[in-house]
């Protein structure tokens, strides 16, 4: 059985991104979302180093559009695989600001 990481980042209140997290070599990938208010997706932000001006939007492998994971108000569970696997550092970005602090949870494993 391969190891397991868990990581913790914060979107303060009032902000939309959270702190950065790294997807060094994981295998598989999934982001835990607590409860939430107001906001209709997700998006990953991915960059190729740290600096804040260099992240971007992840696009979906089919090309057509951001890699988004509809979380609407409320908690959920969400594979990044798809979107993620290349780069190693990484981001959330959610589409409305929030009303209080939120820690989502990242679970890496490598097989």
């Amino acid at each position: 059985m391969g190891a397991v990481t868990i990581q913790h980042v914060i979107i303060n209140s009032g902000d939309t991104v959270s702190g950065m997290f790294k997807q060094s070599y994981a295998d598989l990938t999934a982001i835990q979302f607590p409860t939430i208010d107001s906001a209709a997706y997700a998006y990953l932000q991915c960059a190729w180093d740290t600096t804040s001006a260099n992240f971007v939007r992840a696009m979906a492998a089919d090309g057509l559009g951001y890699f988004a994971i509809a979380t609407n108000a409320g908690s959920l569970c969400a594979t990044l695989q798809e979107a993620v696997m290349p780069y190693e550092n990484v981001r959330v970005e959610l589409s409305a600001a929030q009303t209080d602090v939120r820690t989502l949870t990242i679970i890496s494993k490598r097989l």
